[in-house]
């Protein structure tokens, strides 16, 4: 069944900017995508299967491709238009992001996805509820949870374990 709804997923695949995106429409949100990214690292962490690497890659670059320079992601890419939709935000997705590049930066040291997630979980720890007006806050991210775990052998900075206390 998994690998039913696998190949559903991958049929799914759209260009999107440098990378590919997962959709259903003419509109890929980031989340669907990242999540996409989280289950095929998580298969390949189980099997040892490395089939969807370049998948995984490109799923990669669509997500750095939704990021702003202050760590902030963007949900939203108009498949048809090959661009981001602007000011389009989520309040789930860039923690699944997150999540994903850490994944992503664990199955591919090399491939550079250690940058975006840092800018991203800074942006998380300091400034994403304050900006995006998320209450309670600490908003209880729990995909920003998963990726911190995933985070913590790279060496957290204080305002960061700060964060996952809260």
């Amino acid at each position: 069944p998994a690998d039913h709804a696998l190949a559903w997923m991958l049929d799914r695949l759209e260009p999107a900017g440098d990378g590919l995106a997962f959709t259903e429409s003419s509109t890929a949100k980031l989340g669907a995508g990242a999540l996409l990214a989280v289950a095929l690292a998580q298969r390949r962490l189980a099997t040892g299967d490395p089939q969807h690497d370049a998948t995984m890659r490109a799923l990669g670059r669509f997500i750095v491709g939704q990021q702003r320079p202050d760590g902030s992601m963007l949900e939203l890419y108009d498949i048809d238009a090959q661009a981001v939709v602007p000011g389009a935000t989520s309040v789930f997705a860039t923690g699944e992001a997150l999540w994903a590049l850490a994944l992503l930066q664990e199955a591919f040291p090399d491939e550079r996805f250690e940058a975006p997630a840092w800018r991203t979980l800074d942006y998380l720890a300091l400034e994403r509820d304050l900006e995006e007006g998320f209450l309670p806050q600490p908003w209880p991210d729990q995909w920003a949870a998963y990726a911190l775990g995933e985070m913590a052998e790279w060496g957290l900075e204080d305002h960061h374990i700060t964060y996952a206390r809260r």
